[in-house]
């Protein structure tokens, strides 16, 4: 679905990293998302998207308008959008960052017997 959608809007008043902005990311939908903390990290103000306060409906209509009037800056904000998730989201990748990590870990030998795992 997000393949298909030029724009995708999730203006919400608290979350984390909603997994549904990372798949329209992934798919180059421009994106305009609520200015929480927790999306600053993915969504850069007017290069990967837009972020509009949570209540500010007006920011929002406009933000909205020149996406829907600019498709050159709809695709480039796209584009940097699947850029981001390539950097930042590929699962292969964060995977074998976890692993690395449990592995050092485990090569120290004291985390496991001292909290009695």
């Amino acid at each position: 679905m997000f393949a298909a959608a030029d724009i995708t809007v999730s203006v919400c008043s608290s979350d984390g990293t909603p997994v549904s902005l990372l798949e329209a990311m992934a798919s180059q939908s421009a994106v305009i998302v609520s200015d929480l903390p927790s999306l600053t990290e993915w969504v850069e103000e007017g290069v990967s998207g837009f972020r509009v306060g949570t209540s500010d409906a007006e920011q929002l209509a406009s933000r909205l308008r020149r996406l829907c009037d600019d498709t050159s800056l709809r695709s480039r904000m796209g584009e940097r959008a699947r850029k981001v998730i390539e950097l930042k989201a590929d699962r292969t990748e964060n995977f074998e960052r976890v692993e690395i990590a449990y592995q050092r870990l485990a090569s120290h030998g004291s985390y496991g017997r001292k909290s009695g795992l």
